[in-house]
């Protein structure tokens, strides 16, 4: 697969070892997802740093996880508010339905 600045949506590490990159890519109307090991000496790892440099990968991981953190606290807190489970700021409890 080749990356270009035409076809590059985003990317970022995919864990905290920086060894493996989701990049993100156009193709047509669809993006597709490309998982490739962080290898700067492979075609593909010096294309994708031909567009993004490694400090913007942090960057962009960052970002992503700090984007899904607030998703899946968002989640949670539908989940408590569905199930009858929400709290105050204080802590008091407003509702509470366990036999749903």
């Amino acid at each position: 697969m080749n990356i270009t600045k035409n076809n590059y949506v985003s990317a970022h590490y995919l864990d905290g070892e920086h060894s493996q990159v989701e990049v993100l890519l156009r193709e047509g109307k669809q993006i597709i997802p490309f998982i490739m090991p962080a290898d700067w000496e492979s075609d593909v790892g010096k294309q994708l740093l031909t567009i993004v440099t490694t400090e913007d990968l942090k960057a962009n991981t960052y970002s992503f996880h700090k984007a899904q953190r607030k998703s899946f606290e968002r989640n949670v807190i539908e989940i408590a508010e569905r199930e009858g489970l929400v709290l105050t700021k204080k802590g008091e409890e407003v509702k509470k339905n366990l036999d749903k």
